[in-house]
């Protein structure tokens, strides 16, 4: 079978080759006109002041030009969203040009392209690279408000500042400032922090040119315009709020009265501050020093502070021990590192001063008792007493112990009498209690205390009853509990308990120290029983024995260390430093705040 093939012949005719040319055509003149063409012109005139840019609009098009200019920069990636423009407006004519004379830096490539832009898009010329001899000088004309304080606002203005806000950086003093608004003619700065100088230059630099205002920036000096608390004590934050405090805490400074405070938080409106130990009781004015400038508060600070550091204990003291009271002197010992010997000085509240009375018949006084008349200090079991009105010691009736010594005693006097409480000898412990007559030299046992034991606890008397407070009852068993005995009736009675009161009360305390004012008892000192913690603590308690209640007073102004003696004359406190401190304070319960009493 044969196979025929019919070729394919073409149906071209030259009529329909003419219609498709011209559709063709008519297809091309559409699009050609449909977007604007753009021309970039050569850089050709460039000078120390600046460079002309040229563009041309070769078609524009279906769309009207909304907009057209140049966009230039450092490298050939340019557009309107990441360089440098200068924007003309609506298109006037077909050719157009602009003087650029700012913002340019000698030595520099830069690379322009023109541009148009239409409702719905942005057409862009060809690149064109010119090599720039630079541009004008910028120029400050002036700036508001000529002075301030950290962190306002200034606003420059000037010339020939170019259009990046990038290339230009504006100092204050010898501190760049961040722009936060440019406008080509105007940028505003903020106060930077770090200034520390009163007047300061404003300047701007624009790559080599650093150009500076014709006046000085002042910085206003600090006010105060209130503060709170009004009142206080020692160790009490105030606030204080004004204006033109230094944002950093090392340009600022205050004081109450002459006294610096601590700076415990710092910006330029508010100062917190802390009231050290040592200021004196009463009003005082509150200064803020910044830069060398003072500001004061209008009203006085009342700060209650009841103690008063008097003058030092004038002799060493180096022993386990107190001292006693007899009438409006109080006395203590002195250790004689010549002659190993005890001296006794006499301290008069009237005077503040402390005069020597001569040397002590025994050498290490284990505890010190007062009557109304008489010191009295016990040695092992020997009794001692001392009489003021004759400056003589006359050893008297020994304590019917039936050992030779007891540590850790608990020791009270009323106006006659003498009482020894508990007291421990190895691992042995004691609840024994006896009673000094001073009237008979004699000496008696009273009823026991109604623990197991008690010893290294804290003893004092108010109004002829006995205290015993704290303490160790057992081997590590804390008492917490206040107990009064009566000589009246011979009898114990708790009046109320350390529980919830007492920092670590279930750690319990040893060794504390008290003084007594009127009818209240003031109790501090000590270390904790239990747990490890730091020895000699501040904490300050009160005591009233008319309510028989405790309450926890402000912490003692002051570090205290092992065995401070302690007295109270006329109705005030004292506290004379420890077995290694000669510091002498005193103690006004008058001087407290009044939420305190």
């Amino acid at each position: 079978m044969k196979e025929t093939i019919k070729k394919f012949k073409p149906f071209w005719t030259p009529a329909l080759l003419l219609m498709g040319l011209m559709l063709f055509t008519n297809s091309c003149q559409e699009e050609k006109f449909e977007l604007p063409v753009v021309h970039t012109g050569e850089i050709v005139e460039i000078t120390p002041d600046g460079v002309i840019f040229h563009g041309k609009i070769i078609e524009q098009g279906n769309n009207k030009i909304i907009d057209h200019g140049f966009v230039w920069g450092l490298n050939t990636n340019l557009n309107l969203e990441n360089s440098t423009k200068k924007s003309l407006g609506p298109l006037p004519e077909a050719i157009f040009e602009t003087a650029i004379d700012e913002g340019l830096k000698a030595g520099e490539t830069y690379y322009v392209r023109a541009f148009a832009r239409t409702e719905n898009t942005i057409i862009y010329g060809r690149i064109v690279g010119f090599y720039s001899q630079g541009s004008k000088t910028p120029m400050i004309t002036k700036f508001q408000p000529e002075s301030g304080v950290w962190g306002d606002t200034i606003t420059i203005w000037g010339g020939n500042l170019g259009q990046n806000s990038q290339d230009i950086h504006p100092f204050v003093g010898p501190y760049e400032c961040p722009i936060i608004h440019f406008s080509g003619d105007s940028l505003q700065i903020i106060i930077p922090e770090e200034l520390a100088d009163t007047m300061a230059e404003i300047s701007i630099q624009l790559f080599d040119d650093h150009v500076f205002a014709n006046s000085l920036f002042a910085v206003d000096p600090p006010e105060v315009f209130e503060f709170a608390p009004e009142e206080g004590i020692y160790d009490t934050p105030i606030d204080i709020h004004g204006r033109g405090f230094h944002p950093q805490k090392t340009y600022n400074k205050v004081f109450l009265g002459q006294t610096e405070l601590e700076i415990l938080t710092n910006s330029p409106t508010r100062l917190e501050v802390q009231l050290p130990e040592g200021i004196s009781h009463g009003e005082h004015f509150l200064r803020v020093v910044t830069l060398r400038r003072e500001a004061s508060s209008q009203n006085p600070y009342m700060l209650y502070q009841p103690w008063k550091r008097l003058g030092d204990f004038p002799f060493h003291r180096e022993f386990i021990g107190n001292g006693f009271q007899v009438g409006e002197s109080a006395y203590q010992f002195g250790y004689d590192q010549t002659n190993y010997s005890l001296i006794l000085w006499e301290f008069r509240q009237d005077t503040e001063t402390w005069t020597q009375k001569g040397p002590a018949p025994f050498s290490a006084p284990s505890s010190t008792f007062s009557t109304l008349t008489k010191g009295y200090v016990l040695d092992g079991k020997q009794l001692f007493q001392y009489d003021p009105t004759t400056n003589q010691w006359v050893q008297k009736a020994s304590w019917i112990l039936p050992f030779n010594y007891m540590d850790e005693l608990s020791c009270f006097s009323t106006e006659q009498h003498l009482y020894i409480c508990g007291g421990r000898r190895g691992y042995n412990y004691y609840n024994t209690f006896y009673q000094y007559d001073e009237l008979t030299n004699t000496w008696t046992t009273r009823k026991n205390f109604p623990e197991q034991a008690i010893f290294n606890a804290t003893a004092f008397s108010i109004l002829e009853k006995g205290y015993i407070a704290l303490g160790q009852i057992g081997y590590y068993e804390p008492n917490l509990s206040i107990y009064e005995y009566n000589p009246a009736t011979n009898n114990w009675t708790i009046k109320t308990s350390f529980q919830g009161i007492l920092i670590n009360d279930q750690s319990g305390r040893q060794g504390g120290r008290v003084f007594v004012i009127n009818e209240k008892a003031f109790l501090f000192g000590g270390t904790q029983i239990l747990s490890p913690a730091p020895n000699n603590r501040k904490d300050f308690y009160e005591f009233n024995s008319t309510t028989n209640s405790l309450k926890r007073l402000p912490d003692l102004p002051f570090e205290i260390n092992y065995f401070p003696s302690t007295f109270s004359i006329n109705g005030k406190g004292y506290i004379l430093g420890n077995n290694v401190s000669n510091e002498v304070w005193e103690f006004d319960p008058e001087k407290q705040a009044p939420w305190l009493k």
